[in-house]
């Protein structure tokens, strides 16, 4: 169907994926093969007409719980795998505009947290526009989640962020400068997840408090009531104050009141009875030696 056009075909020398048939391709693994009619990833074929992989992925074992016949994750409109092998970040593209400084929308404070997280080499993000979600009374705008740990042993962190706030109070540019921001925080070791249920380590209403003040600050979005009345709070009393009104709020309270309501200690957090062994938590690169928990050493 994709030579097929009204008035006959066309010869499309780019197949799936991008895939060419052209015999003189240099790249060996960007083939289809006429012959069979497989596509050639390096790693393993691809049968275009089944939708199918011929063998299993050579990196099933990183991803345990998906199927070894499975292509990125399940996730082909985020992430893309250039040779069969680890998943790689086709993401960048979705805020490239935010750190172009030719560009019209650059947006120098993001910039600067987009490249906190390019220097952190113990991770690779992902900036994953989504949907909204509801959940009851709750709007979910976005979140920031662990996903694998890649073969080069760099934790996977997918920065998920609504385009469209809606009625929340919130605009929509600030959903992606608020979860960025709770992705720099990781990335210093201000938090953590937990393997076992995904949960988040030593996340606490202050860092929530810091990631909406940051993002009601630097949203070129026309600011409503709620943004401008969390900064009126920041400005008259600081980060206490801001995190007085998250949750003096009802539509907040609820919210944000599952979180810690102090400031929570990282290290401390890691001190597990059952992980005294371990001491001390972090591995020289910085990165948590216990394995059920995916956290970074705070930094200074």
């Amino acid at each position: 169907m994709a030579e097929q056009t009204s008035t006959g075909y066309f010869q499309n020398v780019y197949k799936f994926n991008g895939k060419s048939q052209r015999s003189e391709d240099p790249d060996p693994s960007g083939q289809l093969d006429t012959e069979t009619g497989l596509y050639y990833y390096g790693a393993r074929y691809y049968d275009p007409r089944g939708s199918l992989w011929l063998s299993v992925d050579p990196m099933m074992e990183k991803y345990a719980g998906w199927s070894p016949y499975n292509y990125t994750v399940g996730n082909p409109v985020v992430f893309v795998d250039p040779d069969g092998m680890d998943i790689d970040p086709a993401t960048a593209e979705n805020v490239k505009h935010l750190v172009n400084k030719d560009s019209k929308q650059y947006n120098a404070a993001f910039a600067e947290q987009y490249k906190k997280l390019e220097e952190d080499h113990n991770a690779v993000y992902f900036f994953n526009p989504k949907n909204n979600r509801t959940t009851g009374n709750r709007t979910d705008l976005g979140n920031v989640e662990y996903m694998v740990t890649n073969e080069n042993g760099q934790y996977n962190i997918s920065i998920n962020y609504s385009t469209k706030a809606g009625n929340t109070g919130f605009s929509n540019g600030s959903c992606l400068l608020e979860e960025t921001f709770h992705a720099v925080q990781f990335s210093e070791g201000k938090f953590g997840f937990s393997t076992v249920d995904n949960s988040t380590i030593g996340f606490d209403i202050y860092d929530e408090a810091e990631a909406q003040v940051f993002a009601a600050q630097n949203t070129t979005d026309q600011k409503f009531n709620l943004e401008n009345n969390l900064l009126k709070a920041y400005t008259n009393g600081g980060i206490d104050k801001a995190v007085e009104y998250l949750l003096g709020r009802p539509s907040l309270s609820n919210v944000y009141g599952q979180f810690p309501k102090y400031r929570v200690n990282v290290e401390e957090a890691l001190k597990f009875p059952e992980n005294d062994h371990l001491r001390p938590f972090f591995q020289p690169n910085g990165q948590s030696r216990i394995k059920s928990m995916i956290m970074q050493k705070p930094k200074n």
